[in-house]
C-alpha cells in the first residue's frame, strides 16, 4: 500500500493516499480531506501552456500513485495520524 507524508516549511502535514484505502475511514470521521480525482490531472496549464500535474510533484515519481483517485488528509494532530494508520494497518493484516 503506498501511500506519501508530506510537509514542508510553509505547507500543513499531509498524507495522500489512494482513495479506496480510507474512504471507509474518512465517510466516517471529521477528518480534513481533499479528493483531487485523477481525472483533473494535467487539466490546468503554466503561462507557457504546458500542462501542470495539478498534484504534489512528488506523486509524479511514484507509480501507485501518480494517476490514481487520491485523498489528501490534512493532518492536525499525532493522535489523528495514529489513527489513520491504525486503520491502514487494520486493512493489511491477514484474516484471522
Amino acid at each position: 500500500m503506498a501511500l506519501m507524508f508530506e510537509k514542508g516549511a510553509n505547507t500543513p502535514a499531509n498524507l495522500w493516499i489512494a482513495h479506496e484505502h480510507v474512504l471507509n475511514l474518512v465517510q466516517k470521521t471529521d477528518l480534513n480531506i481533499k479528493l483531487p480525482p485523477a481525472l483533473a490531472l494535467y487539466s490546468s496549464t503554466d503561462k507557457t501552456g504546458e500542462p501542470l500535474y495539478g498534484r504534489h510533484s512528488t506523486l509524479k515519481t511514484m507509480p501507485e500513485l501518480k494517476h490514481t483517485d487520491l485523498i489528501r488528509i490534512r493532518i492536525s494532530s499525532v493522535t489523528e495520524l495514529d489513527r489513520i494508520l491504525d486503520h491502514l494497518s487494520d486493512l493489511s493484516r491477514p484474516p484471522a
